[in-house]
């Protein structure tokens, strides 16, 4: 029986699953922003977009005003990819052209197919 992965509350963790080709092509038609949370992510992101005098854009999410840039998925994907350098800290958003509401990217994180399967087995997978 294979060990099961749970951290100290009795949850399954979270692990990044590398995106499929076929699916950055959706994601790609999709609408991005993303929300710079710190000082010098948003140089970063300004510097990189060549808008350095730019005031920046919002959106409404979740009840209140988020603070950003309009993106491209291109320009999202290599922010997540340079997470592990520390410095940029930021939360993107997305939504298809035709609609209103934006929705909060999890960034491709799920939980291993493995353990899912032995939690649904034993019956023991819950909603979180």
């Amino acid at each position: 029986m294979a060990k099961k992965l749970v951290d100290p509350f009795g949850k399954t963790p979270s692990v990044k699953t590398s995106i499929s080709e076929a699916r950055k092509r959706v994601l790609a038609n999709d609408d991005w922003f993303v929300e710079y949370l710190n000082v010098d992510t948003r140089n970063a992101i300004a510097q990189g977009l060549e808008l350095v005098d730019h005031r920046g854009d919002t959106i409404f999410y979740d009840g209140s005003v988020r603070y950003g840039f309009r993106t491209s998925f291109n320009d999202v994907l290599f922010l997540v990819n340079s997470l592990h350098n520390g410095v940029f800290k930021f939360a993107p958003y997305h939504k298809e052209k035709h609609e209103k509401n934006w929705r909060k990217w999890l960034m491709h994180m799920k939980a291993p197919q493995s353990i899912l399967t032995s939690h649904t087995k034993e019956g023991r997978l819950t909603k979180r």
